[in-house]
């Protein structure tokens, strides 16, 4: 997917007929980056599965403008966004389902529950003293 990102971003860079584009395009490519990367650290290190919900979803809107910006300069790097763009789908849906199932242990009153409840590393983050901060509260 990086390479698909990086070619797309480059076939815009190259595309002379639209160089007024370009400085939103940089701007969109660098702001989705940051966010992809800042999603990692929500959901893995420190286990903000709900605020990490947030950053997907607006990265995934944030991509699929990006897709459309620069299918207008570039057709083929608009195309080569697309596989971004689904993974990113799907991403977000695991993503809200693993919210969903914190909801609900959360209801029937078990708390602590990580990314990956009911396993092995779940019960090490909770014997660590790790704080996980759940999807809502309740």
């Amino acid at each position: 997917l990086y390479i698909l990102m990086t070619i797309s971003v480059w076939l815009v860079c190259r595309d002379r007929k639209h160089t007024h584009k370009l400085s939103f395009a940089y701007t969109l490519f660098f702001l989705q980056l940051v966010l992809n990367g800042l999603w990692s650290y929500l959901f893995f290190a420190w286990h903000h599965i709900g605020l990490a919900l947030l950053d997907l979803g607006v990265l995934f809107i944030l991509v699929g403008f990006m897709a459309i910006y620069f299918f207008r300069i570039k057709k083929s790097a608009g195309y080569l966004l697309l596989p971004y763009f689904l993974w990113l789908g799907y991403a977000l849906t695991l993503n809200a389902a693993i919210c969903g199932s914190m909801v609900k242990l959360m209801s029937i009153g078990i708390t602590g529950a990580s990314g990956l409840i009911g396993s092995a590393l779940s019960q090490h983050l909770i014997t660590q003293g790790h704080t996980v901060i759940p999807c809502s509260t309740r």
